[in-house]
C-alpha cells in the first residue's frame, strides 16, 4: 500500500515508483494505490501543474452579502475541482500506458473507486441526509469503474451497488472463494435482487473516531443527476478539460485579442490589488509552478456596492471571465483560473478589464492595477536587519517583542506560526528574504488567540520558487507598526548578520520640509508629537537614553523608536508595555556604542505614524546631542 501525498514532487515520486513495480512476470500480481487525489487541497492543473490555492468560497459572506455569491462561489469551486480531476486522470492514463506496454493491459483486472463523493453545495438543515438533496447524492454517489479481463467494449450501469461489492467482485473474476462469508455479493452476479436500500457509516464528531453510525437511504436519489447537468450547462461541451476553464457570463470573450476589443484609451474604471502580483513578473515554466489562479481585491474608497463583472487577458488575449463577491470581511473580491498555454517564460503582461452591459453588447475599459509591494530591509549599525520598508511608505522596525513565532520548510513548502503579542491575534502578514532578496509576501487571517490553541490557524504556503541553500530563508511576521523575525524551527535564533546591502534610509529636507529618504525612493514625511526623549548620558563606552513615546488622537500604539545618527538610520529600541500610572505612554531604554556617535554629531528619535509619516519625539533642554549646525 502506498500514500500519495499533496507536493507534486511526492506525488511524481511515489506514482513512478508504483508503476516501476507494474512489470509482466510468470506468478500473478496484486497492485494497490491509495491517491489523495482529485481530493484534499485543490492546487494542481490536469498537467499536475501546481498553482497557488486561494480560498474562494463566500459561504461565510455577511448576511447582506448578494445570494449570487453563494452560486458564484460554488461554480468556481466545481471548476477548479475538476480540474483536479483531470490530474487524477492523468495518472490513470499513465498506468493504462504502462500496462499496455508491458502486455498485460488485456488480460489485467483494474478497478478505480473512490472513497466519497464530493459536493460543493449547502448541507441539509442540521447536517440530517436527506436523500432530495443535492449536496447529500454528491457525497453519498462514488465512482466505480472496473476493466475486466479481455474486455474490448464496456458500459455503464446504474444498478445500485455499494464498497462492499469491490471485493466480491475481485475473487468471483480470479475464480476464488471468499475465505469467510462477505457483506457484499459479485456484480458479475446479476441474478442477485438489486438492493432497495444504501446503506451508508458516518462518524458522529461526539461518538469517537472508532463509533460509527449505521443510516439507511433509498436506492435512488433524485438529485443524482443534477450536478452532471450542472456541469453541461456552466462549462462549455465537446473541448475536454480546456472547457472547464471556460465560465461565467460573458465567456464569449475568451479567445480574442485585446487589441480587437479596445478601441479608445479611457480613464481606470477600478483600482485592483492583486494577491500575488510579483509571480507574474518572473514565470517559470519547467517549475512545475504557475500562477493559475488570478485573484485580488477591488481597492478605493468607495468600492462597487453590487457585484461587477471582469475579464482576465494575459499577453494580450482575453482567458478567463469572472464576476465579484463579498467575502466575510466584507471586501469585494474576485478570482478566476485561466489556462497554461496562456503563460510565456520571463515577465507576463496580465490586464483586468471591467464589462458593463451597453445596448450594442458588452462594454470593455481598463483597470489599474496597483504594483507590487516590495519589501526592503535598512540595516542597524551591527549589520542585523533594523527596519522593513515598503513601497507605500510603510515603516517596520524590528523588533523582538512584537510577534511571536517560528516557521519550518519542507521543499517549496513554508509553514510555522506568526502571532501579533501585543493585539492577540495572528500577524497581518508574513514577508520572505532568500539570501536578503525580498522574495514574496503573504497575508494572513485574523484569528483570536483567545481560544483554545487547536483552534488557531497557523500559516502554510507554497513558495514560487525553492531556495537555493537550506538555511537561506528569512522570515519575518509583520504587525500593525512593527516586525519580529521568525525563527527557524531547527536553530536556537535568527542569524544576526544580513547577507546583502541594504537599502539606505536618511533625514533630507525638500521643500522647506523634513523627512525620511530611502535609496529605493520612498519618502516618508516626518511630524512633530512622537513623544518625548527624558534622558541622554555618555559612558566611557556606550551612550544611553531613555525615554517614551505615545500615538495620538487614539491609533494604534507604536511598537519600536527609531534612531538616526548624523543623519542615517543606525537602530531600533523596543518600547515596553504600558504602565499602571501613565497607560498612554511606552517606555524604551536604549544603548549605543560610544564610538558611534562622535561630538556633535546628532542622535534623533522617532516613531512610525499609522498614517505613513515619521513621529519625531521632543527634546529636553539642553538635549548634548543635537543635530550639528
Amino acid at each position: 500500500r502506498q500514500q500519495l501525498y499533496h507536493h507534486r514532487a511526492a506525488l511524481d515520486w511515489v506514482f513512478s515508483e508504483f508503476l516501476a513495480r507494474v512489470v509482466s512476470g510468470e506468478a500473478p500480481a496484486l497492485h494497490f494505490l491509495h491517491a489523495n487525489l482529485p481530493g484534499g487541497e485543490v492546487r494542481y492543473l490536469p498537467s499536475g501543474v501546481r498553482y497557488r490555492p486561494i480560498a474562494i468560497h463566500a459561504g461565510s459572506r455577511p448576511p447582506s452579502g448578494d445570494p449570487l455569491d453563494a452560486i458564484w462561489a460554488e461554480t468556481q469551486a466545481l471548476q477548479r475541482h475538476l480540474l483536479q480531476v483531470g490530474f487524477a486522470d492523468t495518472f490513470v492514463g499513465r498506468l493504462r500506458d504502462k500496462l499496455e506496454s508491458e502486455g498485460l493491459y488485456d488480460r489485467s483486472l483494474l478497478v478505480v473507486t473512490a472513497t466519497r463523493g464530493v459536493a460543493f453545495s449547502r448541507k441539509p438543515a442540521g447536517g440530517a441526509l436527506d436523500p432530495r438533496s443535492r449536496h447529500t447524492s454528491d457525497v453519498l454517489l462514488v465512482p466505480l469503474l472496473i476493466k475486466l479481463p479481455g474486455q474490448v467494449e464496456g458500459h455503464v450501469s446504474d444498478r445500485n451497488v455499494e464498497s462492499i461489492d469491490i471485493l466480491p467482485s475481485i475473487l468471483d473474476v480470479l475464480g476464488l472463494e471468499p475465505p469467510r462469508p462477505l457483506d457484499g455479493h459479485s456484480l458479475l452476479n446479476l441474478s442477485t435482487p438489486e438492493r432497495r436500500e444504501k446503506i451508508v457509516y458516518r462518524t458522529p464528531v461526539e461518538s469517537g473516531p472508532l463509533r460509527r453510525k449505521a443510516t439507511a437511504l433509498p436506492s435512488s436519489f433524485p438529485g443524482a443527476r443534477k450536478t452532471v447537468h450542472r456541469i453541461s450547462r456552466t462549462f462549455q461541451r465537446g473541448k475536454g478539460l480546456d472547457a472547464v476553464l471556460v465560465t461565467g457570463r460573458n465567456q464569449i470573450l475568451v479567445g480574442h485579442s485585446v487589441a480587437d476589443l479596445i478601441t479608445a484609451e479611457t480613464p481606470p474604471a477600478l483600482t485592483i490589488r492583486l494577491d500575488d502580483p510579483a509571480a507574474y513578473h518572473r514565470v517559470d515554466l519547467d517549475s512545475g509552478f504557475l500562477p493559475a489562479l488570478v485573484s485580488g481585491t477591488i481597492e478605493g474608497p468607495t468600492p462597487p456596492a453590487k457585484p461587477v463583472f471582469l475579464a482576465i487577458a494575459m499577453n494580450g488575449t482575453i482567458r478567463a471571465s469572472t464576476r465579484t463577491f463579498r467575502d466575510a470581511e466584507g471586501r469585494v473580491r474576485f478570482s478566476a483560473m485561466v489556462s497554461e498555454a496562456a503563460f510565456r517564460p520571463g515577465p507576463n503582461d496580465l490586464e483586468i478589464f471591467l464589462l458593463e452591459q451597453i445596448p450594442r453588447g458588452i462594454g470593455i475599459s481598463r483597470t489599474a492595477i496597483l504594483p507590487a509591494t516590495t519589501y526592503r530591509v535598512a540595516l542597524s549599525h551591527d549589520g542585523s536587519p533594523g527596519l522593513l520598508l515598503s513601497p507605500e511608505g510603510g515603516l517596520y522596525p524590528v523588533v523582538s517583542n512584537a510577534v511571536h513565532g517560528e516557521f519550518a520548510r519542507s521543499g517549496r513548502i513554508v509553514f510555522g506560526e506568526a502571532l501579533d503579542v501585543w493585539h492577540d491575534q495572528l500577524a497581518e502578514s508574513v514577508v520572505v528574504f532568500d539570501r536578503g532578496e525580498f522574495l514574496e509576501a503573504h497575508t494572513l487571517a485574523a484569528t483570536d488567540l483567545r481560544a483554545p490553541r487547536k483552534y488557531r490557524t497557523p500559516f502554510r504556503f507554497e513558495l514560487r520558487t525553492a531556495p537555493i541553500e537550506s538555511g537561506s530563508l528569512r522570515l519575518f511576521g509583520l504587525m500593525s507598526r512593527a516586525a519580529t523575525e521568525l525563527t527557524l524551527e531547527s536553530s536556537d535564533r535568527a542569524p544576526i548578520s544580513w547577507p546583502r546591502p541594504g537599502v539606505d534610509l536618511a533625514i533630507e529636507r525638500r521643500d522647506g520640509n523634513e523627512g525620511l529618504s530611502a535609496s529605493s525612493g520612498t519618502w516618508i514625511p516626518v511630524e512633530p508629537g512622537g513623544g518625548r526623549l527624558e534622558e541622554a548620558s555618555r559612558g566611557h563606552r556606550q551612550l544611553s537614553f531613555a525615554g517614551w513615546t505615545a500615538s495620538p488622537g487614539g491609533s494604534r500604539v507604536p511598537t519600536a523608536v527609531l534612531i538616526f545618527v548624523d543623519g542615517r538610520f543606525a537602530a531600533t529600541a523596543e518600547v515596553s508595555r504600558p504602565r499602571a500610572e501613565a497607560p498612554e505612554r511606552l517606555h524604551f531604554e536604549v544603548e549605543l556604542p560610544a564610538e558611534l556617535v562622535g561630538e556633535g554629531d546628532g542622535v534623533r528619535f522617532f516613531v512610525p505614524s499609522p498614517v505613513g509619516a515619521a513621529m519625531e519625539l521632543d527634546y529636553p533642554d539642553g538635549y548634548a546631542f543635537a543635530a550639528r549646525g
